[in-house]
């Protein structure tokens, strides 16, 4: 790419070729130096980070129930995924804004999918004492692949109020948060029994 623009600015003669020149070497410079791009939660393009869970400064990384915390949106939802093995069970939790407490949505088509795993794991709604099976801030999927021993990564995706939601997550960021702090996560809120 850079050979290209070199070739485009021998080309240019004339009192605009050193603006041209400088103004290709920096819009190279922008596309090169990119860094990472995080997605907003949202379909639309393929802004998708591989194994970049979407987070910013002072949200925190583990959720009240241990587990990695992502977002679908900015700020707008806050979801946290957790596994438990011995029942090959995954659940994932939508959380309202400080991350603490359940925050009952209604999401069309809920799924999880493993990297590595073809199948699209569909997520079920397991409410919490006063949420409905329409409007829950719990979704349980049940499925061998979860007995696994290795770290899960992957997505969590959902449509809410007609925006189609994703992101990836990895099982070990709640971990590495949970080292780096120092201490566990918060006692779980609501009703835990799924």
């Amino acid at each position: 790419m850079l050979r290209s623009i070199v070739e485009c600015v021998r080309c240019v003669r004339g009192p605009m070729a050193f603006p041209m020149a400088l103004a290709s070497v920096l819009a190279a410079a922008v596309l090169v130096v990119g860094g990472c791009s995080k997605g907003d939660g949202k379909a639309g393009g393929d802004d998708r980070d591989e194994h970049h869970p979407h987070h910013h400064g002072d949200d925190p990384t583990v959720g009240p129930h241990g587990g990695p915390i992502i977002e679908w949106g900015e700020h707008k939802y806050h979801v946290e995924i957790t596994f438990d093995r011995a029942k090959q069970q995954a659940t994932v939790y939508v959380l309202d804004h400080d991350v603490k407490n359940p925050e009952p949505v209604a999401v069309v088509s809920p799924t999880l999918k493993l990297d590595g795993m073809a199948e699209l794991i569909p997520l079920t709604p397991l409410p919490l004492e006063g949420e409905s099976t329409e409007k829950s801030s719990r979704y349980v999927a049940t499925n061998a692949a979860l007995g696994a021993a290795e770290e899960f990564r992957g997505e969590v995706s959902g449509k809410i109020d007609g925006t189609q939601y994703f992101e990836q997550f990895k099982e070990s960021d709640a971990k590495k948060a949970d080292d780096h702090d120092g201490h566990k996560p918060d006692a779980p809120t609501g009703d835990e029994a799924p």
